[in-house]
């Protein structure tokens, strides 16, 4: 009896079971069932913010763009990098917080394994196919994300990872690039074979929870950005599709040099998938930031405190690139810029003549990455000095007397207008003008709003934000736009665009598509520009923004004077900022198609994606290393170039190309292992020289 009663209570337990599974399933099936959206929600929260989640938006600027010397910190301390005084100072980890930290310190590839767990096991035999999309999906974007952080240290967990629940695994292992590249290929492989496939009837979709393919955003009159959901599943499959397929091809380049049989291979089927490409800018592959993260107090550091860099300004300078004004700010040392350059240049010439380049002519001006020289920025009278360079780009005239006693400063520029300058009744002030440009920093700020930075040296008519206006239009709490609410999420973080595929084809060098690589490159150059002026005017970039926000940069200038001008200069008196389709064909004449050329223009294309910049670079070597005697040979170095960071005794601490794995021995058993086959490899080094690359970089770029 007693066993029969054990029996039943068995039997009803399993019953039970099942039915709590069939209801699982009818959830996530039933369309009438409010749970049916289950799946998407997760995708949501799998891939929320992607690249840049919370506070790691500052680090992740200063890291890489320091690196491929887009801007320098403004006194170069406490930046192991480049301090002289810190000989031993190293990344150890490097990018440990974008690379692997997306795989288990933010979750994402935990987060995306359980749906496709949650879709294998209830989702019933018969839906499953209406989950193929998202589940394949799922499977590529994790192959994508465990590729990064492979080419981040040359090893990973992978076929143990995300495995704690599923097979009780805690403490996966690592593997090596040798014995899984061939397993991420298969994977993205799949992911392609499934999307190429039409779509079943009753498929289930992401919808609006796909913040990749399934939002469109542009910039509406007046600031801020309208969001446009597109609903058509069919150009969502498709966009996911041109990803993983050229995500798939620009690995297999990557890994040409080692794997050169396998790259014909793929080559050859990413060539034959139809819609496997993109044929415009308007189908590049981006990620729309769902939080405001990305706000002006996490940006404190880039607009307070980092200059453009000399060498990122002599190549957009010599060459004139109409890009400038979008990458960079002018300074506030020129007349028709600066409200404190005026009233010094009319009351006190002395105090300027101490200084070089405050002429009113220079009006993009970079620091050296390298503090041996930083001799663009010495005080004269300490020219021979080298460690006298201006500390903070900013330079300061303390204690001024006012010539007018109690009353205001007021003058005219020479185009007539006046100004005034100084509160009244005071008898001294202290007066700055910053000398070297700042970096244009919007574009990862939420609706492109100011801080800071707009108005911090405002009396001397650098940026002239003299309001709050627009911070409280485009960037307040409320709830509505007269309540400050948010517009819309004006940023957004590039995956693969337009132009970065066609950077990649021209350097693969081969027809595709009916395109030549030369055809690719123009294509790929007219594609960068137009990318960076639509994100420009989607983020408020500051040359975007004349009118009543700037008090001394809103004036109307006779055409006759605008065209007397250099291009450069041409730039401060135009808003809003521009160029034409004529522009940038002028442009490309003057850069025809070349390996370097190539090298140049994914440089300056890489300020909005570094990661790219940094990767190419370790595999083309380009931009190179050169050294110029001059700062005038410098300033007239025709292709794009870095500085090689000097130490101490003459010595080189050169640009990472790698980083340690993360030292997580409680997680994987066999760390001490993969470091041992790591240190094993030709070309890795030591352990702590993250100057050497991972085994499939051509060459030593840092030579």
């Amino acid at each position: 009896m007693k066993s029969f009663r054990y029996i039943s209570i068995v039997l009803v337990a399993l019953i039970a079971l099942v039915s709590c599974k069939d209801n699982m399933r009818e959830l996530n099936t039933n369309s009438d069932l409010v749970d049916d959206t289950q799946v998407k929600y997760m995708f949501t929260g799998a891939t929320l913010n992607f690249d840049f989640s919370g506070r790691s938006t500052p680090n992740y600027y200063n890291s890489l763009h320091k690196v491929m010397q887009y801007h320098v910190y403004y006194t170069l301390k406490s930046d192991p990098y480049r301090d002289p005084a810190l000989d031993g100072a190293v990344y150890p980890s490097f990018l440990d917080g974008v690379c692997y930290g997306e795989l288990f310190t933010q979750d994402k590839g935990n987060r995306l394994q359980s749906i496709i767990t949650y879709i294998d096991t209830q989702v019933s035999e018969d839906d499953q196919a209406k989950y193929a999309d998202i589940r394949a999906i799922c499977e590529g974007m994790i192959a994508f994300l465990q590729w990064r952080v492979l080419e981040n240290y040359g090893a990973t967990v992978y076929s143990e990872a995300f495995k704690a629940i599923s097979e009780n695994i805690t403490q996966p292992k690592y593997e090596f690039i040798e014995d899984i590249w061939s397993l991420i290929d298969a994977t993205f492989k799949k992911t392609i074979s499934q999307l190429s496939s039409p779509a079943v009837s009753g498929v289930v979709t992401l919808g609006s929870s796909d913040f990749f393919a399934s939002w469109k955003s542009s910039p509406v009159e007046g600031g801020g950005v309208a969001l446009t959901q597109i609903s058509d599943n069919n150009q969502c499959r498709k966009a996911w599709l041109r990803f993983f397929n050229m995500q798939r091809l620009e690995i297999a380049w990557k890994l040409q040099n080692v794997q050169s049989s396998n790259f014909e291979t793929v080559y050859n089927e990413c060539k034959s998938v139809g819609d496997g490409y993109m044929k415009n800018i308007d189908e590049g592959f981006y990620f729309h930031y769902a939080h405001d993260y990305l706000c002006e107090d996490d940006m404190q550091e880039p607009e307070s405190y980092h200059a453009v860099s000399e060498p990122f300004i002599n190549f957009l300078c010599a060459n004139a690139d109409p890009r400038l004004p979008l990458l960079a700010r002018p300074n506030g040392a020129t007349e028709e810029t600066s409200i404190t350059f005026n009233m010094m240049r009319k009351y006190f010439p002395d105090s300027l003549d101490k200084y070089p380049f405050l002429d009113g002519e220079h009006p993009y001006i970079g620091m050296s990455p390298n503090p041996a020289k930083q001799g663009l920025l010495l005080n004269k009278e300490n020219s021979s000095d080298p460690n006298q360079f201006i500390n903070n780009y900013v330079i300061t005239f303390n204690g001024l007397k006012n010539p007018n006693g109690t009353a205001q400063f007021k003058f005219k520029d020479k185009n007539g207008q006046e100004y005034e300058y100084c509160e009244e009744g005071k008898a001294t002030f202290d007066a700055s003008i910053l000398l070297a440009s700042q970096t244009q920093y919007r574009y990862w700020v939420m609706c492109g709003a100011r801080h800071n930075a707009d108005h911090a040296y405002g009396g001397n008519g650098i940026a002239g934000l003299g309001s709050a206006t627009y911070y409280t239009k485009y960037h307040g709490d409320g709830d509505t736009e007269d309540e400050g609410g948010r517009t819309g999420l004006a940023v957004r973080g590039r995956v693969f665009t337009y132009a970065k595929q066609c950077f990649l084809l021209a350097e693969i060098g081969k027809e595709f598509a009916g395109k030549s690589a030369s055809d690719w490159y123009k294509e790929g150059v007219k594609a960068a520009f137009q990318e960076l002026l639509g994100e420009a005017q989607r983020t408020r970039i500051q040359a975007f923004t004349g009118g009543d926000e700037f008090s001394s940069t809103s004036k109307k200038y006779p055409e006759s004077l605008i065209q007397s001008l250099s291009p450069i200069r041409k730039t401060l008196y135009t808003f809003p900022y521009s160029y034409s389709e004529s522009d940038i064909d002028e442009y490309i004449a003057r850069h025809p198609f070349s390996r370097e050329n190539l090298g140049d223009q994914v440089w300056v294309y890489g300020f909005l994606d570094p990661y790219t910049s940094w990767t190419w670079w370790r595999k083309t070597g380009y931009p190179q290393f050169k050294e110029h005697a001059t700062p005038e040979a410098a300033a007239a170095e025709d292709h794009a170039y870095l500085e090689q960071p000097y130490v101490k005794d003459g010595g080189k601490k050169l640009m990472p190309r790698r980083g340690c794995l993360p030292d997580r021995n409680a997680l994987n058993p066999n760390y001490s292992e993969a470091k041992t086959h790591l240190l094993s490899l030709p070309g890795f080094g030591d352990w702590e020289e993250t100057e050497n690359g991972v085994w499939w970089d051509a060459g030593n770029v840092n030579l």
